[in-house]
């Protein structure tokens, strides 16, 4: 345990009993692995003897009854069977490699995809990492694996991302209600873009603080009241003061709108505007010069639609500077740019500004040997290491150590000693300066435990802690020690787990039992330009419209809806209506009640014809607008409907 650490539980772990049951876990769950394959196999087998018989139609009912589950699941595993087999990662599973879990993301991502060679490169990027990974002992869970495959699909197919992007909106769109056994019900959203999902996310823990100090309901209990309130309309948003103050004297709903200050959110814009999220932009993607994905934090890779989109809605642009090898980030700007909504200029103008900057002067360290060099280097470190190639590795048999310097690799918390580690004796202040917290988050937008996704750029207590690799005041608060960790594991890795950094922004993670994991780097190399920068798009004509201008558009686009009953506007007739002539039928025609021409003598009788004129024009009849062609005497009676 190095020192500076809160606890010492190891003295009290067997270690031994913990590897031995830990390598029969590893066994079984490699065994279920290849016993799902070969159930899959077996299906496929199954389901080829009734495409024979041309009874394929009941092979998921057979396999229902087999397996005693619900046909929908049979179909569903029938339909992964297939897709694993096309894409050749049965026998992958078969033999270990690919878990459950993962081939099932595989299906879900790779099954929409109509191209098979696009498919099958994707599939076979995947297994190269999957051995990397078995081989450096890095962990990829399900979610991990889905992003990687999405931002491969985007890297290789751009176009065809948003066009299966856009064709899942329209076909999975929908609102589910669930009713539970215990007497409540379940509502989800389906089909949401992830801008939009993360903005309604963060909208409801933004209205679910505790009403005062006696609301002592649960946090899921609020946010699910939240959400309720938000939905029915219960919680006043702060529109703006003069459409509120119209609406208010007359009596209106303001529509159209999300309701924040100065906000430009139309009805089915595919991102929010005015809400707290945060995007790693590479800046030729920001600027058209290349598909290398945007990463929206917590959510994964977005494609280039969507990033238009919101840098497009009104978006808060900070500068960071990466490293050019792996694309760590290594200083930030405190400047800001705020090109506006809907001003593709602006946009453009704020983007080239910002790529004209001066590169930093101080790179903020991201390995503990990152430092200048000491006035007087430290001799090599003797201790002979076996690395792999991200610096994950064990001790090999060799020399001893001198005891100093068996402390002094200790104190550092790494296998090697540093030649230019961190200025000893200046551990600095526990609570990070608010520039170094800003970098920090940046460089791991995820919590740093292997496999985790927890985002850490969020602003609450659902983020992430910032954890000192090594506890202060023996670690400092540096950014060669300091790292996000969600609560769960930064409370694990007080229990005696130690974390090291490693070139290349990669994290190496040695439990109790001396067992090494591999935290990658959650950045990717920069990408260089590899087409000029596209024109500027011209803006929409609704963007410069006013509150009220924008409500009477609406109006034009649907006006029956019920919002707009009390409108108190006069409006505007079409140029192709003319204006109303004298009222020629009332006179042919009598408007009283029938009980008043019941006792009207003369009720029966025909009025005295009335002199034709040379043309009519009808205006307002029920049903829409209407307009006559002028009617001379003796042409045809035509009525044209618009």
């Amino acid at each position: 345990m190095a020192n500076g650490q809160a606890v010492l539980p190891s003295a009290l772990l067997d270690v031994g009993e913990v590897d031995r049951l830990t390598a029969r876990l590893e066994t079984r769950e490699v065994d279920r692995h290849r016993q799902h394959a070969e159930q899959l196999i077996d299906a496929l087998a199954l389901d080829a003897v009734y495409a024979d018989a041309g009874m394929a139609l009941q092979t998921a009912a057979v396999l229902a009854l087999t397996w005693h589950c619900s046909e929908q699941l049979a179909a569903v595993r029938l339909h992964e069977a297939h897709t694993l087999r096309r894409l050749g990662a049965l026998e992958v599973m078969r033999d270990g490699l690919l878990t459950v879990e993962q081939g099932r993301v595989l299906v879900d991502v790779l099954g929409r995809v109509d191209d098979e060679d696009l498919a099958a490169g994707v599939w076979e990027r995947l297994r190269a990492r999957l051995e990397q990974n078995a081989l450096h002992g890095a962990v990829l869970p399900p979610a991990r694996t889905a992003e990687l495959l999405r931002r491969w699909l985007l890297e290789a197919d751009p176009q065809g991302a948003i066009d299966r992007r856009r064709e899942a909106e329209d076909s999975t769109a929908d609102v589910d209600l669930w009713r539970r056994d215990d007497g409540l019900n379940d509502l989800a959203i389906r089909g949401l873009t992830g801008p939009n999902a993360q903005a309604c996310a963060q909208t409801i823990r933004d209205h679910a603080d505790p009403i005062g100090s006696q609301d002592q309901r649960p946090v899921g209990r609020r946010m699910r009241d939240a959400a309720v309130d938000l939905i029915l309309g219960r919680t006043t948003l702060p529109f703006p003061t003069d459409l509120v103050e119209f609406a208010a004297e007359n009596g209106l709903v303001v529509p159209g709108r999300c309701g924040r200050p100065g906000c430009g959110c139309a009805q089915g814009q595919p991102v929010p505007c005015g809400v707290n999220v945060q995007v790693l932009v590479p800046l030729t993607s920001a600027l058209g010069a290349s598909d290398a994905p945007a990463e929206l934090v917590g959510q994964g890779p977005i494609d280039p639609d969507l990033l238009q989109a919101l840098l497009l809605a009104d978006p808060v642009l900070t500068r960071v500077w990466v490293d050019p090898d792996t694309g760590t980030p290594i200083a930030v700007d405190d400047r800001t740019w705020t090109p506006g909504r809907a001003d593709p200029q602006a946009l453009r103008d704020a983007l080239l500004d910002i790529a004209s900057g001066d590169p930093p002067t101080e790179r903020i360290p991201i390995h503990p040997d990152d430092h200048p060099l000491p006035a007087e280097p430290i001799a090599p470190d003797p201790v002979d290491v076996d690395h792999d190639s991200h610096g994950c590795g064990r001790h090999r048999d060799g020399p001893a150590p001198p005891d100093d310097l068996v402390l002094a690799v200790a104190a550092l918390g790494g296998p090697e000693l540093r030649t230019h580690p961190h200025p000893a004796g200046t551990p600095g202040p526990y609570v990070l300066p608010r520039r170094l917290r800003r970098l920090v988050l940046v460089r791991s937008p995820r919590c740093e435990w292997p496999g985790c996704g927890r985002p850490a750029l969020t602003g609450n207590a659902a983020g992430c802690d910032v954890d000192h690799d090594l506890a202060w005041p023996a670690g400092p608060t540096c950014g060669c020690n300091t790292g996000p960790l969600c609560r769960r594991h930064h409370r694990i890795k007080q229990l005696g787990w130690t974390k090291e950094r490693r070139p290349g922004g990669h994290l190496c993670w040695i439990s109790q039992t001396g067992r090494r994991w591999l935290s990658r780097n959650q950045h990717q190399p920069p990408t260089p330009p590899v087409r000029p920068l596209p024109p500027v798009p011209r803006p929409h004509p609704l963007d410069d419209l006013s509150d009220l201008q924008l409500v009477d558009e609406l109006w034009h686009a649907d006006p029956a809806d019920s919002i707009f009953d009390t409108y108190p506007f006069d409006r505007p007739t079409p140029e192709d209506i003319e204006p109303l002539d004298e009222d020629i039928l009332g006179a042919r025609y009598d408007t009283r009640s029938l009980w008043a021409r019941l006792d009207d003598p003369t009720a029966g009788h025909e009025p005295p014809p009335t002199p034709r004129s040379t043309g009519l024009h009808v205006t307002g009849l029920s049903g829409g607008r209407h307009s006559a062609e002028s009617l001379a005497p003796g042409s045809d009676s035509r009525l044209h409907v618009r």
